[in-house]
């Protein structure tokens, strides 16, 4: 391979001592050569510091971040590697978990289909394995769906973050990340679908290992009664559901104001907002008539009543 722009990784890390050594070695292992791994810590209480020291020692690539703020949590922790200064010197950035196991070409790979990217503002993201839930199975299988349909982003985010590379243009925008947005990788799908391109890659790139302690699904959260009590508390507060979304959507076109724009994207969010404004539950037809559809139709049908109900 000739010699690519520079890329940088950014890794958020909590309480992660039992996999996040592993993680950081298949990352250190990439066919692709030419980047930076900056990791920071969210005040972790176990050793998973310690284990971060020990490799930074060891490979110059590596930078090490502690969080001692009063902003704790996933979002925030990426939100404050993405603004980093340094961040800024680099083409190409993608984000990492701390319990998975990346393939070898997982890096040249996305790089690959970036750099052949047209648009101003570009992302990438990958099919991958899920594995240490019972037996080991490859998330993405209807590949159509995933390069065709992006407005059912708008109501289930299938995209994940560790999955995902963005140049650095998307990178300027998206840092600035709503608060109303309940993750950094929904916030930048979405983003990118309005004002870019986004691209998938229905390679296998990474193993995403499942387990008790992850930040956003788990062994626990698959059983029927973690399900009933999230749709419970989805319930309990519809109210804020609903406050959110139209403070998201918002947020998307005010990011996309002088940009060039999707304007399938763009008209989508328009009627998504018109729709919260006058709530009804007609308004589940229109969705389904904008495809505004998530992967899950179970999930995607419970989404409406607590948009529209």
């Amino acid at each position: 391979m000739s010699r690519e722009k520079r890329a940088v990784i950014l890794l958020a890390a909590y309480n992660g001592e039992k996999y996040i050594g592993a993680q950081i070695d298949s990352i250190l292992n990439q066919s692709f050569k030419d980047f930076d791994l900056i990791i920071r810590d969210d005040y972790s209480n176990d050793h998973t510091m310690e284990i971060l020291k020990q490799r930074e020692s060891l490979d110059k690539r590596i930078s090490i971040l502690q969080n001692k703020t009063e902003e704790h949590g996933q979002l925030k922790n990426f939100e404050f590697l993405m603004n980093l200064e340094k961040v800024k010197n680099y083409d190409y950035i993608f984000f990492s978990d701390q319990d998975d196991v990346w393939n070898v070409d997982k890096l040249a790979v996305s790089l690959n289909c970036l750099q052949k990217m047209e648009s101003k503002y570009r992302m990438v993201y990958t099919n991958y394995s899920v594995f240490g839930s019972g037996k080991e199975r490859i998330r993405y299988n209807d590949e159509t769906y995933f390069l065709k349909n992006l407005h059912g982003l708008l109501v289930q985010n299938w995209i994940m973050g560790c999955t995902v590379g963005i140049n650095q243009n998307l990178n300027k925008i998206a840092k600035s990340i709503p608060k109303s947005a309940d993750n950094h990788d929904n916030w930048i799908a979405n983003l990118a679908a309005l004002i870019g391109s986004v691209e998938y890659i229905s390679n296998v790139t990474m193993n995403h290992r499942i387990h008790n302690n992850n930040v956003t699904q788990n062994v626990k959260t698959k059983t029927l009664r973690a399900r009933a009590l999230r749709i419970c508390s989805l319930i309990k507060n519809k109210k804020i559901i609903q406050r959110k979304k139209v403070d998201f959507c918002k947020a998307l076109l005010k990011s996309s104001i002088g940009k060039a724009v999707n304007v399938s994207q763009e008209k989508t969010l328009m009627e998504m907002l018109l729709m919260m404004k006058h709530r009804t539950l007609l308004n589940i037809f229109k969705m389904i008539k904008f495809r505004i559809l998530g992967v899950n139709r179970i999930q995607s049908f419970i989404i409406y009543i607590l948009l529209f109900a």
